[in-house]
């Protein structure tokens, strides 16, 4: 969502830039992006000042700055208390030496002077490499937030000026905004206090110079656009005085109504009520948990009813058999909090499926078909030159040519049109007519000469455009398979709504790639399907012969051209008719040649006298293309387009690799991203996530420091849409990190069909059974059970959706494993599992690395603690072991044991923070990772209690613990107890159960010297 959107049109181009806040996911961003092509300097010398203060300060005094494409970078949002707002506050409270204190302060901290930067924080292309003032240090930029400074805005760094113009213009600015509160007298105190009074002239001098190189126009006219602006300020404060004298006479009153209420018998039985209710459900208890969760699901109901089907119900039983109503309810609210993701993304997947599909067009009646091309001419030789050859060597379906010449002044242009007469006509073409005007008649004119003439389907085309080939085909398809389409629009670099790469810009065409390659692109991954779009643009545009007839040609109200064929589009719009655009055809516009030379006016007094002509005709369409722009639906497909053009023009000969993996998180996703910050240097990656919805496939390129994500719709996509993706960016290698959520003989179809080589890695048990932890119907260890029919009548006693032929299932994933490259395990305890079912699997052991972030806190003081603090780290589920948690503190509150159980994460009954009322459970909720080891030491753990009910393959919180100095606690199996028998840094409980893990526990309160096992 946008909150605010700021545009510096009144900067140097070079400097025009949109400054918006923008909030993400509830967090606010800022986001500076390039207006034109010449300004994306401008944004990378942003970042770079980024970095030079941040080198300078340190990162967590400067809003970090991050890079999002070629012409955008996001910068963190500060909240806090600005400088200028402190500063204010103190002069009202007339506490001039506090005020004092914080302003030395920041000319200390903030304005003293550094040596030279390292010289591997220089941009070479940027003219002041040895920058080191922030020009806008002003007391408004720097924000206060847990006693240190955080500097929000360096847009402008310079070493041409000196730390005393930087504090003079902090100081000038900071008594404009508070006038209210500085008098000119202190103003001159502070001048002479801090030696500027001697350097005003310059000063201002320096600021004109500085805001003279920035702005359009000089700074006295500003000057003068301001002094306007104060006046009319002035004045609505005096109207805005009145206002707010009124709303406090409507506050009074109200405060009245509320005394009432407040006195009156209603509103005493509702405070006895919501006594009642505290009483009965206390907060922070669990009946008040669930009757929360109740109230919401309610709220939601409409929302929840799209989603109740009978795999939805089947999977509330399970959950409510394994975790009761609790359990039930909290998933329910996690799955609220993401019902609109499948909204989300259903448009753009749907479209991108499309574009991986054959998008060969095929026109029935080819022989018979014929369409008029209609090219208005005035003078621009070679561009009408090269127009035409285009045309003439590139057009793939029959056509008549209709080349119009409005009396140009250049000779040549006549020359040209006869020369075509003696040529040798292509296949195609069946007429060419060529119209010389007598006297200049305009565009619109001109156009309209053919028009008249014209018996078929029409394409406008201007003199400036080259076309691809195979062109005409794919632009005049969508009118001959739909009656209703009026026009027809195809991409093209300067085409404002139909623009690519840049939307609503000029581009210029593409580098390091000719136009016939480039339009490969579009005609193998755009698509057939259109997209309706408000106004067809007339550099290059089909019109139905249907609609001319029965409509009419341009309308010459327009004089020599801007504005007529939005006038035609939003004509025929009125009685149902679409105007659409296609994403299959690419056809170069170099702009504004056409016609230019005989304006009378300015292009733009021209579009502005003709858009209110257009707009008093049709008073919504500047509402309708303002809207089109605001949700932008070509985004997808115009994103993906140009990530393809980058891959095309990659010379980059590094190996291209996919990961497989779900979106669940957890470690397996940990240990990808691990690899993905490995590998970036040295490879080409790329990953395909299927989300919580179970059908959107989020497709994600790595790219330096930006990733980019695009979304397909996983159930519709066949063998030759997954291949085509493959293909599209030459990937080279399959890391199949997770299947689990897959509809798994589709996902291994779909591998197969690449014939590209793959590892598997085991993360889980998923590949002996599709209830991956190895828990049977009785939610315990099963073993290695390799009986059949045992195993089948355990997946169909829990209601497994997922398979019920376990035999089909690992004759499948034994020839799937077997055709591996690599099968990769990250412990010898989970090799040894798999083996034991597909003893002819050749499994490579590798543990994974410990995580730089851990670090040992750990004193052995903690364990000596009166009360032992317990943790238990992550997010802790079923398999996790929940219910030996809570049965475990029901077991320490009978006993009354000196232990408290700190979970520094969240339960499946608990997603948020929780303390009981005697402090033996804590639950912390959410937290970052790379605060794990500072947490335990927070807490002042003695032990970390790993309660995992299965043979875990690996378990980054054991490593976590173990790596932070913590002694830890884990049952007999898997990994974990495999890690604590090798470094001998923890206890094994033989059995899985509260009681055994109760016993060692009082064990270790009985002797805290134990000895570490």
């Amino acid at each position: 969502m946008i909150k605010y959107v700021k545009f510096s049109v009144e900067r140097k181009k070079e400097y025009q830039i949109e400054t918006s806040i923008l909030s993400i996911n509830g967090k606010d961003i800022i986001q500076k992006r390039a207006m034109n092509e010449s300004s994306i300097i401008h944004i990378n010398t942003i970042e770079e000042n980024c970095r030079i203060l941040s080198e300078i300060y340190g990162c967590e005094y400067v809003a970090q700055c991050k890079r999002i494409d070629m012409e955008t970078i996001w910068i963190e949002y500060i909240t806090g208390e600005a400088l200028s707002q402190k500063l204010n506050n103190l002069l009202k409270n007339n506490n001039l030496k506090g005020f004092y204190r914080l302003l030395d302060f920041y000319i200390e901290t903030l304005l003293k002077i550094y040596p030279n930067l390292s010289e591997k924080f220089y941009l070479k292309k940027l003219d002041d490499a040895n920058r080191k003032y922030n020009i806008d240090l002003t007391f408004d930029n720097v924000f206060i937030k847990d006693n240190k400074f955080i500097i929000t805005d360096y847009e402008w760094l310079s070493s041409n000026v000196d730390k005393n113009f930087v504090l003079y213009r902090a100081l000038i600015g900071f008594c404009a905004r508070h006038s209210n509160v500085v008098s000119d007298e202190l103003k001159n105190k502070w001048l002479i206090k801090y030696n500027l009074l001697g350097k005003i002239k310059k000063y201002e001098e320096e600021e004109h110079k500085f805001i003279n190189n920035i702005l359009c126009n000089s700074y006295d006219k500003y000057k003068r656009q301001i002094n306007n602006l104060f006046y009319k300020i002035k004045q609505e404060k005096i109207e805005l005085n009145n206002e707010i004298e009124n709303k406090n006479k409507e506050i009074e009153n109200i405060n009245e109504e509320l005394r009432a209420i407040y006195n009156s018998k209603g509103y005493n039985f509702l405070k006895k009520y919501y006594k009642l209710r505290d009483k009965i459900l206390p907060i922070g208890s669990s009946r008040r948990l669930i009757v929360k969760s109740i109230v919401k699901c309610l709220i939601k109901a409409k929302q929840i009813k799209r989603y109740i089907n009978k795999g939805n119900i089947k999977k509330s039983v399970i959950i409510l058999k394994k975790g009761g109503i609790r359990q039930l309810l909290v998933k329910f609210n996690d799955k609220l909090n993401s019902i609109d993701l499948k909204e989300q993304f259903v448009y753009e997947y749907n479209y991108l499926n499309r574009s991986l599909k054959n998008n060969v067009v095929e026109i029935e009646n080819r022989n018979n078909l014929i369409v008029d091309i209609i090219i208005p001419i005035y003078n621009a030789y070679d561009y009408t030159k090269k127009c035409i050859e285009t045309v003439w060597q590139n057009t793939d379906i029959n056509y008549n040519l209709y080349l119009v010449n409005d009396c140009s002044p250049d000779k040549r242009i006549h020359e040209l049109l006869l020369s075509l007469l003696k040529k040798n006509k292509p296949q195609n073409l069946k007429e060419l007519n060529i119209i010389e005007n007598d006297v200049n008649l305009g565009f619109i004119r001109s156009v309209n000469k053919a028009l008249n003439l014209s018996k078929n389907n029409v394409v406008l085309l201007n003199t400036d455009t080259e076309v691809p080939l195979n062109w005409l085909s794919r632009l005049i398809y969508p009118i001959l398979k739909d009656e209703k389409i009026a026009s027809v629009t195809p991409f093209s670099n300067c085409a404002t709504i139909c623009s690519f790469p840049n939307f609503c810009k000029d581009n210029e065409l593409l580098p390091n790639i000719s136009l016939n390659k480039l339009d490969e692109l579009f005609s193998n991954y755009g698509s057939k399907q259109v997209i309706d779009i408000p106004t067809g643009v007339g550099f290059c545009m089909a019109m139905s012969r249907a609609c001319l007839s029965k409509f009419g040609v341009l309308d010459t109200i327009y004089g020599k051209g801007y504005g007529e064929e939005n006038d035609w589009c939003r004509r025929v719009a009125e009685y149902g008719y679409r105007n659409v655009m296609i994403t299959n055809l690419f056809v170069y516009h170099k702009h504004g040649v056409s016609f230019a030379e005989q304006m009378n006016k300015s292009k733009q007094e021209r579009i502005e006298e003709n858009l209110i002509v257009l707009t008093k005709r049709y008073p919504d369409y500047t509402k309708l293309v303002d809207v089109f722009v605001a949700n932008d639906p070509i985004k997808d497909i115009r994103d993906f387009l140009y990530y393809l053009y980058l891959e095309q023009i990659n010379t980059n000969k590094k190996e291209g690799i996919l990961f497989i993996n779900h979106s669940c998180g957890g470690g397996a996703t940990v240990y990808q991203n691990n690899l993905i910050n490995n590998w970036k240097n040295e490879k080409r990656i790329y990953s395909i996530e299927l989300l919580a919805d179970l059908t959107s496939l989020c497709f994600t390129i790595y790219q330096d420091k930006k990733n980019k994500s695009f979304y397909f719709n996983f159930k519709d996509m066949d063998k030759v849409q997954f291949n085509n993706l493959i293909k599209a960016f030459n990937i080279n290698y399959l890391y199949i990190n997770q299947l689990v959520t897959y509809p798994i003989e589709k996902i291994i179809n779909l591998i197969k069909s690449t014939r590209l080589n793959y590892t598997f890695f085991i993360h889980d048990f998923y590949a002996v059974c599709p209830e991956y932890t190895l828990l049977n119907q009785n939610r315990v260890y099963c073993k290695v059970e390799k009986n059949i029919d045992k195993c089948n009548l355990c997946l169909n006693k829990q209601n497994n959706m997922v398979c019920r032929d376990i035999k089909h299932w690992r004759s499948m994933f034994r020839d799937f494993l077997l055709n591996a490259a690599d099968v990769i395990a990250p412990s010898e305890s989970t090799a040894k599992i798999v083996n034991s079912y597909y003893s002819d699997v050749k499994i490579i052991v590798k543990e994974h690395s410990v995580p730089e972030y851990v670090h040992k806190t750990f004193n052995p003081e903690f364990l000596k603690k009166n009360i032992l603090n317990i943790a238990v780290i992550g997010a802790i589920g079923e398999q996790k072991g929940s219910k030996i948690i809570y049965e475990l503190v029901e077991k320490i509150r009978e006993e009354k044991l000196p232990v408290n159980i700190k979970i520094i994460g969240i339960t499946d009954l608990q997603n948020e923070y929780y303390k009981s009322e005697d402090g033996i459970l804590e639950i912390t909720g959410r937290y970052n990772k790379e605060d794990i080891s500072d947490l335990l030491a927070k807490y002042q753990i003695g032990v970390v209690l790993i309660p995992s009910i299965w043979p875990e393959t690996y378990s980054y919180t054991t490593s976590e613990a173990i790596f932070s100095g913590y002694p830890v606690i884990v049952f007999n199996l898997g990994a974990p107890a495999e890690r604590v028998r090798k470094l001998k840094c923890g206890w094994i409980v033989d059995k899985c159960n509260c009681k055994d893990l109760l016993n060692k526990i009082m064990d270790l309160l009985n002797n805290k010297n134990m000895n570490i096992k």
